[in-house]
């Protein structure tokens, strides 16, 4: 959302991946979700908590339980925006 330049600069940035990395990219659809008792959102700094807490799971298992939290979180409320996690382990 907002306002994009037509004509935009973009660097060029070499990440060294090793065996057991995985790579996270996302939407911040999962972060902006409402939630919870106090109906706010989730917040990019829980969800990043959360990859951290389960850096030690399998693929499959962070893949449960990133679910089961979000629809914890979500409950009753609508899902406000799209949700993309993709994981991917080196």
């Amino acid at each position: 959302g907002g306002y994009v330049p037509l004509i935009q600069d973009y660097d060029l940035n070499t990440i060294q991946l090793q065996a057991g990395d995985t790579l996270v990219m996302t939407t911040d659809g999962y972060a902006d979700q409402f939630g919870g008792k106090l109906e706010k959102k989730f917040t990019t700094k829980a969800f990043k908590d959360l990859l951290r807490q389960m850096s030690t799971l399998s693929l499959e298992e962070k893949s449960q339980l990133l679910e089961q939290r979000f629809n914890e979180w979500q409950g009753p409320h609508e899902q406000t925006d799209d949700v993309l996690v993709f994981m991917m382990e080196v």
